[in-house]
């Protein structure tokens, strides 16, 4: 039975933070999901919240090298300074969520408002408007709602269903849907997936 119990002796194999909360809501929203697609969306939130710890985007950078790794077309090639980005995430959210993902301008303050949010991090106005419509709740006047446990684990069973990522065939191919072509991620991935199959 996929109850409370079954779902915190899985985030118990990984060492996940907050077992207790999650666990659940993991039983109310994942109870008929069969043991492969739990196994693939756990693993896969454990990956992008940093273990069930991060419920929101940081953009808190210290440095300008990594600054310039994470954003190359601002800091790299696009002619943006990073050190006037460093310890500011306000600042480096408006400018590089600008003009994108429905947000507005860097001057409109959406790219901080609508930073990466809940365990796979929707990003983007556009992303929050189709998760209220999803959840009927108004994460777009309130987006800070989406930290929450419940909304962090519901956003990441909406961006599942809504991307149909229970029906990619390979590990690979959930990575590459979540984070893109590069799948960055994958190996941490392929390690959650086998400690929790374990």
């Amino acid at each position: 039975m996929k109850d409370k119990q079954y779902f915190f002796n899985l985030l118990n194999k990984i060492s996940a933070s907050n077992k207790d909360t999650y666990s659940s809501y993991m039983a109310e929203y994942l109870k008929d999901w069969d043991e492969e697609q739990i196994y693939r969306f756990i693993a896969t939130c454990a990956v992008e919240s940093g273990n069930f710890s991060i419920t929101r985007e940081s953009l808190f950078y210290s440095t300008a090298e990594r600054l310039k790794i994470s954003y190359p077309s601002k800091f790299k090639n696009g002619g943006y300074n990073p050190y006037n980005y460093l310890k500011n995430s306000k600042k480096l959210g408006n400018l590089v969520y600008a003009n994108k993902l429905g947000n507005g301008n860097e001057a409109s303050g959406d790219g901080f408002l609508y930073r990466g949010a809940g365990l796979i991090q929707l990003t983007g106005k556009d992303w929050f408007k189709k998760f209220s419509d999803y959840a009927k709740v108004d994460f777009v006047s309130k987006p800070d709602l989406m930290e929450l446990p419940k909304y962090a684990l519901l956003s990441a069973v909406f961006y599942w269903d809504y991307n149909n990522i229970k029906n990619k065939k390979t590990l690979y191919d959930v990575r590459v849907a979540v984070n893109g072509p590069k799948a960055l991620g994958y190996k941490e991935l392929v390690n959650f997936y086998n400690k929790l199959k374990s």
